[in-house]
């Protein structure tokens, strides 16, 4: 699925001053369907989860597909391109 930001995202680092960049307004991106265990507190439950690749390459959840949890996140941030 293609995506494009339409609000660049601020990621912080290690420390709160090690802001930077995650993704950035007008780019498209590579998101897939995938699925994480233990984010909701059960490590044996699997979540279905939508990721993309960063500007530095760091893979980042961004939707969780069961769910409504990260939808104003991901609908603030990212268009769908057809």
């Amino acid at each position: 699925m293609k995506l494009v930001c339409i609000e660049s995202v601020q990621m912080i680092g290690e420390k709160e001053e090690h802001r930077y960049q995650a993704f950035s307004e007008g780019k498209e991106y590579n998101a897939r369907k995938g699925s994480v265990k233990g984010i909701d507190g059960d490590p044996y439950s699997l979540v279905e989860v939508l990721r993309a690749r960063n500007d530095r390459g760091e893979s980042h959840i961004i939707k969780r597909l069961a769910s409504d949890e990260l939808n104003e996140f991901f609908h603030k941030h990212f268009k769908i391109l057809k």
